[in-house]
Formats: C-alpha cells, structure tokens, sequence
C-alpha cells in the first residue's frame, strides 16, 4: 500500500515538473510579458487659489487649473480661466474649491453690492452731503422696483390696479427717474490717431479727442471734456471742464467756453457776424474784430450759429438752452436760462433778459430789447421792445390778449358781411322809396 502512494506522488510531481519546464520554455520563446497598470481619465477643471469673499471679483490670479476624475466632474464647472475672470463671487469660496457656474454671477453684473441684493430690488450710487450723513464721498442705497408704477400729479384720480408714485411735480420727478437710467456715450480719454493737436494745446485730464478732430494752437481744453470727430477747435479757443463738442461742430479761434457746456453737431460758435457797408458800388465786408463768450450749462443745438462781435462780445450766459438751427447775430447778449425754440434769428445787437421764452421761427429785429420773463410765441415778428414779463404774438408781434381778439374777431367776419350786405340791400330800398315820396309820388311805387 505503502508502495503505490509513494509511485503516485513520484508521477504527480514528474507531471509538475514537466509542466514548469513545458511553461518555461513557452515564456523563453515569446520574452517578457509587460503588466500595464490602467489609468483613469481626467479633465482640466478650474479650482480657486486662495479663499474668496462674496462680492469679489475673481482675477486670473485667484484661479488655477486641476486634473478631476471625468466620471465625478461637478455640475457647472469651467475648464478655462477666463470663463471665471471678471465675475462677481455670490458664495464664499474655499482654497482650491472648484469655480461652478452657479457661485458667480454674470460678467456684466460685476462685483459688490449689486450682485448680493435680492431680486426685485436695485442698487444704485448715491451722492451724499451733510444733510444726511457721509460715509467717505457715496453711500450704497437699495431701491425696491415697482412693477409698471406710474408718476402722476397729488390730484391725479386712483386707477384701479396700478402703482401711482404721486409727487407735487411729476414732471421734474419724471426726468430724474429717467436720469437713473440713461448713460451717456462712453469716450474714453485720449486723443485718436487721426486727429491734428497742435504743439501748443493744453488738454486737461481725461479730455477725449475724436477721429479726425482738429485742435489749434494755443487752445486750452478743460478736464474730462469731449471734442467728437471732425469737430474744430479754433487757434487761442478756451473750453471748460467738461464739455462736449459734438460731431464737425467748430468753435472758432479766440472763442470762450464755460464749464459743462454742449455745442451739438454741426453748430459754428465765433463765425463772422453779418456785416457790409456799400462802397464805390460793391458790399465792402466790416472785420468781425471781437468774439463770443459762452457761459456754463448752455446747450446749442446741431446747425445753430452764434456769431462773433464786430468790435466787443457776442455773449450767451449761464444756463440758455439753444435749440438746432437758431442764429444768433453779432453783438447779441442772451440772458440766464433763455429757451429758444428752432429756428429763431436774432439780427445784432438783441439784448434778451433772464428768464425769456422764445417759441420757434420768431425773427427778431436789430437793436431789440426783450425784457425779463417774457414770451414770444412762435412765428412771431418782433420789431419793437418788449416788456418784462409781457407774453406777445403776431406778425407784426403784439400783446397776446390782443391777438386773440383780432382772432375772434376775424372769425366772426364772414356773419358780419352777410349782415352788411343784408343792410345795404335795405338801405338802397329806403333810398328808393325816399326818392320816390319826395317826387311827389309821380313814378309808380318801388316795388318792396
């Protein structure tokens, strides 16, 4: 029994010892066989660099890039850094957090606090004054937003389902509200390729100067105003702090300029004033010697023209509002806030006072004097003085009051000459028949 265990076991491991040798010679054959290991597959995802607080803006300098395991990438992610940059942090963000979609806000929206007011709300900048308190220069004031509110007057009747804001004047209160959300043309500062500054001009800080804009010598031009494309700015002119010259507006050498004022497009401030005597039978042209002064918080609308004096000042003060297409004659004074309306003439030497309305296409002649606070309705011919505070009309101009009784009275014209007729016809009967009672009754009676 003994026996034969032990010739099974020497046959079992004669058949393991032919197997190894069988094996080695196979792997001797074939070489060496490489174990690659497997790898699992992974994207960029941008992670932050440091700890970021709401309302900061992310910099390229607050991210970095990461490998993340592509089957576990969380929802959101961005896989640049500039997808990031430039947006505002809604929640806080922890080193080497990733940057989700869902924690920043839009590109557009920026930073600080207008990104962490709720929905429905609004923030906006504030300036501040003693009044009511200052915190630095501004202080951040939240506005709720008022669905479809309507500005109306204090007796304005209720409408039923509406916001009525009711403000003593809603249309001053109507314009500020617009003022909120109106933004100017940006123009950054700098002068364009194209534009021609002569070597003695003084530009201010901040000024912009347009394509192909023209600035002459001697020119000094105040901090953060506006010269626009084409616009010409004569040798020795002074602008204010700023201004705005609109597009091929000119403003001519030696002309002067206040502070915030606006010559729209196309407008000439300092072109010769309208002057000739006749001589040795021709128009001899009389040198437009002086200039024009142009106060602060005027505005000149687009194809309006202001000139020069013959010898003193053209002058426009502080606050006259100039509509488009206006001419304003040599030698002319314009008083404080003025409305002249299109297409106004004043001949030289007008004095206007404070105050005044002109409506538009009135002419006015030389050497007039209108008074403080007084109207002249449109169209209307003035050639004669007008008082302060007098409201007049017409071609030729005169009282209001008066006008529209001539008015009245003009309509009532054709009644009246059917009357007239109707009373002439009558008359030429007694007429008739007087003649034939005087005659002694000879003829045959007039007929009635």
């Amino acid at each position: 029994m003994r026996t034969r265990i032990g010739l099974v076991f020497l046959m079992a491991l004669g058949a393991a010892g032919l197997a190894a040798y069988l094996a080695f010679g196979v792997v001797r054959d074939r070489g060496p066989v490489a174990i690659q290991a497997t790898e699992a597959p992974t994207a960029q995802v941008v992670i932050a660099a440091r700890d970021m607080d709401v309302g900061h803006v992310v910099t390229a300098q607050d991210v970095r890039l990461a490998a993340w395991p592509s089957q576990i990438l969380p929802e959101g992610y961005s896989s640049t850094p500039a997808e990031v940059v430039g947006r505002g942090v809604l929640t806080p963000l922890k080193l080497n957090e990733p940057m989700l979609s869902g924690k920043l806000a839009l590109k557009e929206a920026g930073g600080g606090l207008p990104i962490m007011i709720p929905e429905g709300e609004r923030a906006m900048s504030v300036k501040v004054d003693q009044v009511t308190f200052t915190v630095a220069n501004r202080v951040d004031v939240n506005t709720r937003l008022i669905n479809g509110a309507i500005v109306v007057g204090e007796d304005f009747p209720d409408l039923p389902g509406r916001n009525l804001l009711r403000i003593r004047e809603p249309r001053t209160a109507f314009v500020r509200v617009m003022s909120l959300f109106y933004r100017e043309e940006d123009h950054p500062a700098g002068v364009h390729p194209s534009a021609v500054v002569a070597a003695g001009a003084e530009l201010g800080e901040g000024v912009s100067i347009g394509a192909c804009a023209v600035i002459g010598e001697g020119t000094r031009i105040g901090r953060g105003s506006v010269v626009s494309a084409g616009a010409h700015i004569g040798r020795g002119a002074s602008i204010g702090e700023d201004c705005r010259i609109g597009p091929n507006a000119a403003v001519m050498h030696g002309v002067r300029l206040g502070d915030r004022v606006r010559v729209h497009g196309c407008a000439v401030i300092g072109g010769d004033g309208f002057g000739y005597v006749w001589a040795d039978g021709h128009h001899l042209k009389i040198p437009q010697m002086g200039t024009v002064e142009i106060e602060d918080d005027v505005e000149i609308g687009c194809n309006s023209c202001v000139d020069r004096a013959t010898l003193a000042v053209t002058r426009v003060r502080r606050g006259t509002k100039i509509d488009n297409q206006v001419q304003i004659g040599h030698n002319c004074e314009i008083g404080e806030d003025v409305i002249i309306a299109g297409q106004v003439g004043f001949s030289g030497n007008v004095r206007v006072g404070d105050r005044a309305m002109l409506g538009g296409q009135a002419c006015v002649a030389d050497h007039i004097t209108i008074g403080e606070d007084a109207r002249i309705g449109g169209a209307s011919v003035v050639t004669k003085d007008v008082q302060a505070g007098e409201t007049i009309w017409g071609f030729p101009s005169r009282p209001m009051a008066k006008v529209l009784r001539e008015m009245a009275s003009v309509a009532r014209l054709p009644r009246l000459l059917a009357r007239f007729r109707d009373f002439a016809s009558r008359l030429a009967g007694l007429e008739e028949r007087v003649s034939f009672l005087e005659s002694g009754g000879e003829k045959s009676a007039p007929s009635t």
